[in-house]
């Protein structure tokens, strides 16, 4: 017996791929023109070893941030046929991307050792918070693009 019926392996990390990358790229335009001091690099970075601003930092960090995108993907794909009815699907994937937000900031800040001046600037959190629902929101129409979401 397979629980995968509708390829939401392949296709939820599709879809949490290229909703990943849109969230990289939309954080982090905000810290190279400046208007913040931390982007998803900088997160990304620091769960897996001290980062610097460089560029195979970037690369590594642009990696893992992908890996983690293409997860999160895929447990949505699954999610979506097994346990969730594609009713308000859109509201659900948004509710749940601002839980991976706080589970991320609120709960792994400790363990990922992030600085505390992330916690000290509204502004920075709520461009990394409006990062997760474009995420969700680019993950909402790629499921739904694949056929995920009825």
């Amino acid at each position: 017996m397979h629980l995968e019926q509708k390829q939401e392996f392949m296709k939820g990390a599709l879809a949490g791929f290229i909703a990943g990358v849109v969230m990289f790229i939309y954080v982090e335009s905000f810290q190279w023109i400046g208007l913040t001091k931390f982007g998803i690099s900088s997160l990304a970075g620091d769960t897996v070893f001290t980062y610097t601003n460089n560029l195979g930092m970037n690369l590594l960090a642009f990696m893992v941030s992908s890996g983690i995108s293409v997860f999160w993907g895929i447990i949505f794909a699954f999610l979506f046929t097994k346990v969730f009815s594609s009713d308000f699907y859109l509201a659900k994937i948004l509710f749940m991307s601002f839980c991976i937000f706080f589970f991320h900031l609120g709960f792994l800040d400790e363990p990922f050792h992030y600085k505390r001046e992330i916690h000290e600037d509204t502004f920075e959190l709520l461009i990394i918070l409006s990062g997760y629902i474009l995420y969700g929101f680019i993950l909402a129409i790629g499921l739904k693009k694949l056929k995920i979401i009825d």
